[in-house]
């Protein structure tokens, strides 16, 4: 099946050498060792998919922690309400990041402060640029042995909003985030470990009020201070 960019090149899935890697609720996506391949449901709504103008501001953010974005593909429609053509995007293509199913209760402290440290800085450059973020969960997030992954920003959105506001909500949100991995790596653990234990782990280490005047990176850390994995917190 083909599929047609702004500039009506075409990327053929089928000859893409392209394989089925998973689903959500508004997309199946497809991957080789280089490129994951995202298309929209036909019934999913452009609520529920990154836009042209979020795509090609997101395009120019190179981080380490971020999916690279390669490009959109889609159609030329005719919008009733503006009374223009606009391009209804229906499919992308990014960098395919391999998980590794990293459980960060049992890494070195190191993995968490150094990535979430990266990610406050991502979390700025969204914010300057206008965008706040959402939706981030546990499927959205690459956990590998080098490093944590952003993906997945269908519903990043530009906010009409004063900067100081955006902070607010994506620092809350980066909290969030936070949250999920832990709630990730405590149902892993508690195959073997006690579960009570481990929900209190994580009540302690979630105990954060963010703000965008927080450092956010450095509250978690003295939380850590005395141990060398955070699951050595358990047996303190």
């Amino acid at each position: 099946m083909g599929h047609y960019n702004r500039s009506h090149e075409i990327f053929d899935l089928e000859k893409g050498d392209m394989q089925y890697l998973n689903h959500g609720s508004c997309a199946n996506v497809y991957y080789n060792q280089d490129i994951i391949f995202k298309e929209y449901f036909p019934k999913t709504p452009i609520g529920c998919r990154i836009s042209e103008e979020m795509f090609d501001i997101l395009k120019t953010i190179i981080h380490p922690c971020f999916l690279n974005l390669f490009d959109i593909y889609g159609d030329f429609r005719f919008s009733e309400s503006i009374k223009q053509e606009v391009f209804q995007v229906n499919s992308y293509t990014g960098k395919y990041y391999q998980d590794d199913y990293v459980n960060v209760l049992e890494e070195c402290k190191d993995y968490i402060l150094d990535n979430f440290r990266q990610l406050e800085k991502l979390i700025e450059i969204f914010t300057d640029n206008g965008i706040a973020i959402y939706d981030v969960k546990r499927d959205n997030i690459i956990l590998r042995r080098n490093g944590m992954v952003m993906i997945d920003p269908d519903f990043f959105y530009k906010a009409d909003l004063e900067k100081s506001l955006i902070a607010d909500i994506n620092c809350q949100e980066l909290l969030n985030l936070f949250k999920r991995i832990l709630q990730y790596a405590v149902k892993d653990l508690s195959k073997n470990l006690n579960l009570e234990l481990l929900f209190r782990l994580y009540e302690e280490l979630t105990d954060i009020e963010v703000s965008k005047d927080l450092d956010f990176t450095y509250e978690i850390s003295k939380k850590l201070r005395y141990v060398n994995k955070p699951i050595d917190s358990l047996y303190q």
